[in-house]
């Protein structure tokens, strides 16, 4: 799969720092620079409910992007985000 694949789909970014990012997939380059509509970050913590932060749209630099995932928006929506607990994903070393 390409990123082709995902465009104008909800897809989940993980960056180099640990950051959840979720939006519409609008467009991408060669680098994997990244520009999302509809996007939020999900900040997931051990001590708090998860918080929900709206973005709009987004840019998220190539070198700063880990991983990026169709997400599947049906079960997406049957999960109680607000209830979710979890260690932050740690920063990546290259």
């Amino acid at each position: 799969m390409s990123l082709a694949d995902f465009f104008e789909k909800k897809v989940q970014v993980i960056t180099n720092d640990g950051r959840v990012v979720l939006g519409l997939l609008q467009g991408f380059d060669h680098t994997t620079n990244l520009i999302l509509s509809e996007s939020v970050e999900r900040i997931i913590s051990l001590d708090q409910d998860t918080e929900t932060i709206p973005l709009g749209v987004y840019l998220l630099r190539g070198e700063n992007v880990a991983i990026v995932g169709l997400v599947n928006e049906n079960l997406d929506a049957e999960i109680d985000w607000e209830k979710v607990r979890g260690e932050p994903i740690p920063d990546i070393v290259h």
